[in-house]
């Protein structure tokens, strides 16, 4: 080694120092990111249970609010189907309903069933209202007129 090659004498091949510069990174810096595969094995069984507790909670908490709407939704259109059966004015100026073609007998029997078909989805509302509040804490956003149902007592 004549002249400016002398330094090369006292440091390691290149590869060498590459290895030990990573080596010595990964041990003075804990902050290297594992991928989330490995972070998922290292978990505690503590963990494990409160990160499925939250994805169960979640997808439970989502059917529930959906069941509850879709049950109010039920009750709001089967009342207007009620309505709408008490509706005997003529489609048009020209026609009228005379008093042979109205069936007293099949309009009692469908109110009546009407009826009941309302009474059943009320219940079924004010049930799954109740038990969504019991089981995740909170009301869920409504119309007044639900909230008042949901308030009533079941006969």
């Amino acid at each position: 080694m004549v002249g400016n090659d002398w330094w090369k004498l006292s440091l390691p091949p290149f590869k060498k120092l590459k290895n030990y510069k990573l080596k010595f990174a990964i041990m003075e810096n804990e902050e290297v990111k594992a991928g989330m595969f490995e972070e998922l094995l290292r978990e505690s069984g503590k963990q494990i249970k409160d990160r499925r507790a939250k994805g169960i909670s979640e997808d439970a908490k989502m059917a529930y609010k959906t069941m509850v709407e879709t049950l109010g939704y039920d009750v709001r259109k089967l009342e207007r189907e009620q309505e709408d059966s008490l509706d005997f004015a003529p489609d048009n100026v020209f026609s009228i309903i005379s008093a042979k073609s109205f069936e007293p007998d099949v309009f009692a029997q469908k109110d009546a069933d009407l009826g009941v078909r309302i009474r059943n989805a009320k219940v079924k509302f004010i049930t799954a209202a109740r038990r969504y509040s019991f089981l995740f804490g909170e009301d869920l956003q409504m119309s007044d007129e639900l909230l008042n149902l949901k308030n009533k007592e079941i006969l």
